[in-house]
């Protein structure tokens, strides 16, 4: 009928299912299918590939989407690893993640909705047109919400090593733990739940952001819109700052559980920041708490923080730096400061952070709670800066010693400062 256009054929099915409809029927013939809630392998496609070159025809993915970020950024390269051209469904919809646009529903569209769904009473015809006219309004780009993930995973090459801020986080500051880097699994975020191979849900709250990580409203009154849940052992957050302000802090963690027994840390450029902070049960997910950890000492400059989560169960809201000491420039009254020793309690090795103002001697014992000295770690001049002290549960003689509360003192000039030490064999 029309010698000069594509003809394109999808497969039943929803574009999957290609039975009878080869050999191809018309020399313009290009094969279409979509792809959704399957793994992201070449051995997902291959039967369409294999009909592409069996019967010499174009291949086209022409509709894909309702998944995470990684699952996207994954088949867009076995896509065009395969010289298969594609298009992705779609950029913008309502109130949704999988997109780079999300319009937001207005309350009276809702209303609307309600009552073709058998919630709601139904409204006028003119309260009917308004809304309608609301929800076109909404529809425009410049009133919908930016989802910034989406795009990098689609068409950024560089996706998997990108580590990106996701907003601009500074300390002192707070710093919500939804505000993770845009990057892919294992650089931005680790989440024993990443994508939809027709198992379910990627992202369990389903808001938010488009990846593994599972975001949910979290009705806190002192703490940010959005927390991250359903935490499992093992999953971490990334986190790029900015500290303007070199000094001692004290960070508050905002977090809720209903069964108590979680457990996390922080990180700071690889190096634990904390020890373990555990989450008691606060009486509910949506029941928030504070949790205090003090003594943090973090440098000027761009760092990288890592929330660790060492045993699930516990929401997480914002993390608050605010600071108890800074480092002034130009006089420095405070020779020595002393970070919270980590991990504490310990095992095998027991880590204190350390900055000196400007050179000077220092002296670090280690005693048992009756007061007998166990050994001296460290003793002799310390150039200006920071370093870490470390100990291995040792005494003066080189034996491991029992379990047990031990206490550390750090002497310079006429200071001495305390830390309690916890050993656990």
């Amino acid at each position: 009928v029309d010698p000069n256009h594509i003809v394109f054929i999808e497969g039943n099915w929803y574009g999957t299912d290609f039975n009878q409809l080869t050999p191809p029927f018309d020399p313009n013939m290009v094969y279409s299918f979509h792809k959704y809630w399957s793994p992201a392998t070449v051995g997902s496609i291959q039967g369409y590939i294999n009909m592409r070159n069996t019967n010499n025809r174009p291949l086209w993915m022409g509709e894909a989407g309702e998944n995470s970020n990684v699952w996207f950024h994954e088949v867009v390269e076995i896509l065009e690893e395969n010289n298969i051209g594609w298009n992705w469904w779609t950029h913008k919809k309502l109130e949704k993640i999988s997109c780079p646009f999300s319009a937001v529903i207005p309350v009276q569209y809702q209303q609307v909705l309600d009552y073709w769904n058998g919630s709601g009473s139904q409204p006028s015809a003119v309260f009917s047109q308004a809304a309608l006219l609301a929800m076109a309004q909404s529809l425009s780009l410049g009133q919908c919400e930016l989802r910034p993930g989406v795009v990098p995973a689609l068409l950024y090459p560089d996706y998997d090593t990108m580590l990106e801020p996701y907003a601009e986080l500074n300390i002192p500051g707070i710093i919500p733990a939804v505000h993770y880097d845009i990057g892919p699994i294992g650089n931005a975020y680790h989440d024993e739940d990443y994508w939809n191979i027709g198992d379910g849900s990627y992202n369990q709250g389903w808001l938010y952001r488009n990846d593994g990580v599972d975001i949910e409203h979290s009705d806190d009154p002192l703490g940010h819109e959005f927390n991250v849940g359903w935490i499992s052992t093992g999953e971490w957050l990334h986190y790029t700052v900015q500290s303007s302000d070199p000094g001692w802090y004290s960070i508050d963690c905002r977090v809720a559980s209903a069964t108590g027994g979680g457990q996390f840390r922080l990180e700071l450029n690889g190096t634990d920041l904390t020890s373990v902070i555990s989450v008691s049960n606060t009486g509910g997910w949506k029941e928030w708490e504070s949790l205090f950890v003090d003594g943090i000492y973090i440098p000027e400059g761009t760092h990288s923080i890592r929330l660790q989560a060492i045993t699930g169960g516990f929401n997480i809201g914002t993390m608050s730096f605010a600071s108890t000491a800074s480092v002034d420039r130009n006089y420095l009254p405070m020779d020595i400061r002393v970070g919270n020793a980590y991990p504490n309690p310990f095992n095998n090795s027991v880590q204190i952070p350390i900055n000196m103002t400007r050179p000077g001697s220092v002296l670090v014992n280690i005693y048992e709670t009756s007061g007998k000295l166990v050994n001296v770690i460290r003793t002799g001049d310390i150039s200006a800066g920071e370093r870490l002290i470390s100990w291995d549960g040792s005494n003066n003689n080189g034996e491991i010693i029992s379990s047990g509360i031990y206490f550390l003192h750090i002497i310079h000039d006429k200071e001495t400062i305390h830390r309690k030490i916890t050993i656990i064999k």
